[in-house]
């Protein structure tokens, strides 16, 4: 081997050192720019969780809001007892506000609920509760507890 052999080779060493140095830091490169893309994806995930999480609890304080302003407006179901015996709606304490007539009938031991709707009531119904308005003597009683009331002449 000559000297111009041995320069030779050490170039050739020092440039495959070099190539192999270039090819480290290729894959690094490219191991890097994999990890920032994984953890662009992951940081997005996570930011459509947040926003996911954030419009549900925006829905759930709307609905609380909404059911406030229910509230609010309609105001407080009334007991239980309070439910009318044809449409089954509850009523509420502030009705009478808004006009929204509830007669009880005069059994103790009415069959239903007891309580009714003006504008549930059928036509014979609200004709005996009138005739029961007028006189102060008359009592109503619903179709359950006296049907007879109601039959037709």
């Amino acid at each position: 081997m000559t000297i111009s052999d041995n320069g030779e080779g050490y170039f050739a060493e020092r440039e495959d050192a070099q190539m192999k140095k270039q090819e480290d830091k290729k894959v690094r490169d490219e191991e890097r720019e994999i990890r920032r893309k994984k953890k662009l994806e992951d940081d997005e995930m996570k930011a459509e969780k947040r926003r996911r999480k954030e419009a549900e609890k925006t829905e759930e304080e709307q609905e609380k809001l909404k059911e406030k302003e229910r509230k609010e407006k309609y105001g407080k179901l009334a007991e239980k007892k309070y439910r009318c015996g044809v449409c089954d709606i509850r009523g509420r304490i502030n009705d009478e506000m808004y006009g929204i007539e509830w007669y009880g009938c005069y059994n103790d031991t009415c069959k239903t609920t007891g309580w009714y709707h003006f504008e549930s009531l059928s036509d014979s119904e609200k004709a005996v509760i009138r005739e029961s308005l007028d006189d102060e003597d008359v009592r109503w009683y619903c179709k359950a507890c006296f049907p007879r009331l109601y039959e037709e002449e």
